[in-house]
Formats: structure tokens, C-alpha cells, sequence
């Protein structure tokens, strides 16, 4: 049997679930990896290389969150996307 899609998981920080700890902490792990990854994600077999922040849906109407630019830069540099996933944490209604 064939696999049509892998994959992996790496913890890129151990921060709280605000998006403004947890990028300071993954420009400091592009810097250091940014080249390695930049090869897994030219590879032909790979499609899809990103960095998923995980963050806490917060009681406001709307939601914004901020990518600092380097983050951007560097993972735009190393051919990674950037994802933000939402969480309703419990005790939360909406």
C-alpha cells in the first residue's frame, strides 16, 4: 500500500497560546534551521511545509491576530506557510 500523504511534527515553542510569544520563539528556531528547512520544503515529494500556532479564541467580535514581519520573511524564505489555528477553550459558550 502506498502512502498518499506524511508528514511530522516538530515543537517549535513551548509558549503560552498568544501568537506574540510563540513567534518570537519560532524567528528564533527559523534562524537557527532556516537553511535545513529550506531544503525539506524544495524537495519534489514534499508538498506542503507550515508553521501552525495554536491560539485561544478570544470573547471579542472580531479576531486579529499579527505576524511580525521577520517571521514572514523568514519563513516565506524557507518556503514555509504560516497557519493559525483557533482554539474554543473550556468554560467558553461561542
Amino acid at each position: 500500500m502506498k502512502l498518499t500523504r506524511s508528514g511530522f511534527t516538530v515543537t517549535v515553542s513551548d509558549a503560552a497560546w498568544t501568537l506574540r510569544d510563540q513567534a518570537q520563539d519560532a524567528c528564533s528556531f527559523l534562524a537557527v534551521h532556516e537553511a535545513e528547512l529550506a531544503t525539506l520544503s524544495s524537495l519534489p515529494e514534499v508538498e506542503d511545509v507550515r508553521l501552525d500556532f495554536p491560539i485561544e479564541k478570544r470573547d471579542v467580535l472580531t479576531q486579529s491576530e499579527y505576524f511580525p514581519s521577520e517571521l514572514v520573511r523568514a519563513a516565506g524564505c524557507a518556503g514555509i506557510g504560516l497557519e493559525i489555528t483557533i482554539y474554543l477553550c473550556a468554560g467558553d459558550e461561542t
